[in-house]
């Protein structure tokens, strides 16, 4: 019907596999059989950002290359309120304080009262 949004069923996330458990059921070998093609899937990603039937295939080969040669960009956070009440914690310079100081920093962050 118009209007109706589908929704999908969602995946649970697999919990991670240990190097054995990824061994014993054939994925190393999956991994290292795959690395084989890894030239060739660069030269051809290559050629379609310099030769792409379309603008939308040579901009997803162009970015394809660039994350993986750099990485995805990091994404910056601005974690301030437009009325300040929530500002980035103070960054300080540990090596500037004294042993004291220090102390009572320690004891401050694990909730530890002085005697």
């Amino acid at each position: 019907m118009a209007g109706e949004v589908s929704k999908r069923p969602r995946l649970k996330k697999l919990p991670a596999l240990t190097e054995a458990e990824a061994e014993v059921l054939g994925f190393e070998d999956l991994a290292r059989q795959s690395r084989r093609y890894g030239p060739g899937a660069v030269e051809n990603l290559a050629r379609i950002a310099a030769n792409g039937s379309s603008d939308a295939a040579r901009v997803s080969a162009s970015n394809s290359l660039l994350e993986w040669g750099f990485g995805r960009p990091k994404q910056r956070v601005d974690h301030t309120s437009s009325d300040q009440s929530m500002r980035p914690a103070p960054v300080i310079d540990l090596g500037a304080l004294s042993s004291e100081e220090r102390l009572i920093l320690a004891r401050a962050a694990f909730g530890k009262e002085e005697k």
